[in-house]
């Protein structure tokens, strides 16, 4: 219970400032003042909260935490990599719950799969998309007939397996890949690479991580990419930047200055430290008092952006107002209940899963309606994961 969230901000907490940062007058940059947070109702920001159990039966238990979540047009697919019980990609109805089906072909035949480490519906298609690191293809499958319908060897043309563990479509032909973990000394290390299936091509993007950054295998171990309606965002905690993509590469949209809370370094550890993992992280952990970071997937409307922090064993909201360009760090909602995404955005909502356990932390009676509460009264301890879905305010 100590570390509720070590994977959404490990990769932030293994970071460091950006070099060279960008002029102080440039509108792009986004001034959070963290020692002036302020306290603010959810209803600010939230018109409601729903909470939508996973339908648990014989053929659909999952356990809470997926490696990937994916929306699309109100269904819900989690990804839990491995053979046997309760692994594959899991399909339900994001707007009640109900159990789809599974996608689950692990073996060497013409259709099968190996371990998947990414899958997402193209939204330009309707296909599912996975990608396969241990050899390094990427494949196209029709789910109604469980064919695979396209596929491309991506090793080659990288030169590493390991490479790349994160994708992301960008048109019905094209996709990005990111360099989430990578071995050290390969020289792809902190790498965007794009590939077009139509031109069977692939170029690159350098990013400006740190290198104290790079001297980690950890590069990222949370998904860096999520859509915003029609726009393709990547981000980073560790850069403080938000990058728009632009129909070629990923450009930088809006920078979060934190002042002295943004700059970590002095509590990153080496990989020549002797402290184990688990060690490091804690010593991280019980340093946050001193810096801050974005931890969650981007909340966007037509006249906000917000994100979940990571700050002092508490998860404030980082809010940019779009209009008036005023940055401010809410530091706890009046209702006692935190707000931190983790599936996207769709049509002004967004997403959160999780277990019945840890379902306190994010509601409670003051931001449920009276049928919310009856739900809550009747979850059950060892049910599947709920989706809380988020109506943002305008």
């Amino acid at each position: 219970m100590k570390h509720l969230f070590p994977v959404l901000f490990f990769a932030g907490l293994l970071a460091a400032c950006t070099a060279g940062k960008e002029e102080e007058a440039s509108r792009d940059v986004v001034r959070f003042e963290v020692e002036n947070a302020r306290q603010k109702s959810f209803f600010d920001y939230f018109e409601r909260v729903d909470l939508i159990p996973l339908e648990t039966t014989d053929s659909s238990v999952v356990a809470d935490y997926p490696q990937r979540i994916e929306l699309y047009r109100d269904t819900l697919l989690l990804l839990y990599p491995g053979s046997g019980s309760g692994k594959g990609i899991f399909r339900f109805d994001a707007k009640d719950g109900h159990f789809i089906d599974r996608f689950y072909q692990v073996g060497e035949g013409p259709d099968d799969h190996l371990m998947i480490s990414d899958c997402h519906i193209n939204p330009y298609t309707g296909m599912l998309t996975v990608y396969e690191p241990t050899i390094g293809r990427l494949s196209v499958y029709d789910w109604a007939s469980r064919t695979r319908v396209a596929s491309a060897d991506l090793r080659s043309k990288w030169g590493s397996v390991f490479g790349v563990n994160y994708f992301f479509p960008l048109s019905a032909d094209k996709y990005v890949f990111f360099s989430g973990y990578v071995p050290k000394g390969t020289e792809n290390r902190g790498q965007l690479f794009f590939y077009d299936f139509s031109t069977d091509s692939l170029y690159r993007q350098k990013l400006d991580i740190p290198e104290i950054v790079l001297q980690t295998s950890y590069i990222s171990t949370s998904h860096p990419f999520s859509r915003v309606d029609d726009e393709v965002l990547l981000a980073l905690p560790y850069l403080y930047t938000i990058y728009r993509y632009d129909g070629e590469y990923f450009v930088p949209e809006k920078r979060f200055d934190f002042g002295k809370y943004g700059c970590i370094e002095d509590y990153y550890l080496a990989p020549t430290d002797t402290r184990t993992s688990s060690q490091q992280i804690d010593y991280l952990f019980d340093s946050d008092d001193k810096y801050i970071n974005i931890a969650s997937v981007p909340m966007y409307t037509a006249g906000r952006m917000m994100f979940a922090g990571r700050h002092d064993k508490r998860y404030p909201l980082l809010v940019f107002d779009r209009k008036t360009q005023e940055a401010c760090v809410v530091d706890g909602l009046q209702e006692g209940v935190y707000v931190f995404p983790d599936v996207g955005q769709e049509q002004g909502r967004a997403y959160r899963l999780c277990g019945v356990s840890e379902v306190g932390k994010y509601v409670n009676e003051k931001v449920l309606d009276e049928k919310n509460s009856a739900i809550l009264e009747r979850l059950e301890e060892d049910s599947n994961p709920i989706l809380l879905r988020y109506t943002l305010k305008e």
